[in-house]
């Protein structure tokens, strides 16, 4: 019997040592190493990837080994791939092989890459929540405080159905301290691009994560205004 494509890389990625798969939250067949997601699958028909290096991703998009990710099609972190026959099979094989040889069991890296997976998620309410714990607390940089995932998933759906849908932010990571096993503490400066909203252009972003079994999630977001509009 011809086996799926999803039982074909389930037998090879198996073998990798320190990998699993697991169900996501929205059915999706994800492999892991570690802590660190390699890719995902929806069924037999497409795998979808994340890539903590920017310029990978677009090398991989500009040589059309990957297409855009439906959840952010003009970021290059994330990509997908259809699955149409044993060539492509063999494609995602390749690429879940890539990632598990760019992992490595490197706390910081890892930190640094939730908090980019927070800039590319700000405009999806579900993949934003999704990087966070259960009781985390949001003070957003109009003093505005937030408590727990599904109230801060509601705000920030609600948020992107006002003129806030053209406000964008970027983190731009100064320092990330370690005070205790599995809790890491990120100091940043966060950039906002507000498009005329009154809104300062940058702020003091300090961020709290905590490991947990499924990797990194965030506990606090907290940012301080620092100088309105300039």
């Amino acid at each position: 019997m011809t086996q799926t494509a999803t039982q074909q890389l389930t037998a090879e990625v198996l073998t990798w040592p320190g990998t699993s798969v697991r169900f996501g939250s929205r059915g999706e067949y994800g492999f892991w190493a570690g802590n660190r997601e390699l890719g995902h699958l929806h069924g037999d028909r497409v795998a979808h990837f994340a890539f903590a290096d920017r310029r990978l991703g677009q090398e991989l998009r500009d040589s059309g080994q990957v297409g855009p990710h439906p959840v952010n099609r003009h970021s290059p972190k994330l990509a997908a791939r259809d699955i149409a026959g044993p060539a492509d099979v063999e494609a995602v094989r390749e690429l879940l092989r890539l990632n598990y040889d760019r992992h490595t069991e490197d706390p910081e890296a890892e930190v640094r890459a939730l908090v980019a997976a927070l800039d590319e998620a700000q405009f999806d309410a579900d993949a934003f929540a999704a990087l966070l714990r259960d009781d985390a607390v949001i003070v957003n940089i109009a003093g505005v405080r937030v408590e727990g995932r599904e109230a801060i998933r509601s705000a920030v759906g609600a948020a992107l159905g006002t003129a806030l849908r053209d406000v964008r932010t970027r983190a731009e990571i100064i320092g990330v301290a370690f005070p205790a096993d599995g809790v890491a503490v990120v100091s940043a400066i966060k950039h906002v691009e507000h498009g005329g909203a009154a809104l300062p252009a940058r702020g003091t972003y300090s961020i709290v994560t905590i490991r947990e079994p499924e990797g990194w999630r965030v506990a606090l977001l907290h940012t301080t205004p620092a100088g309105l509009n300039s």
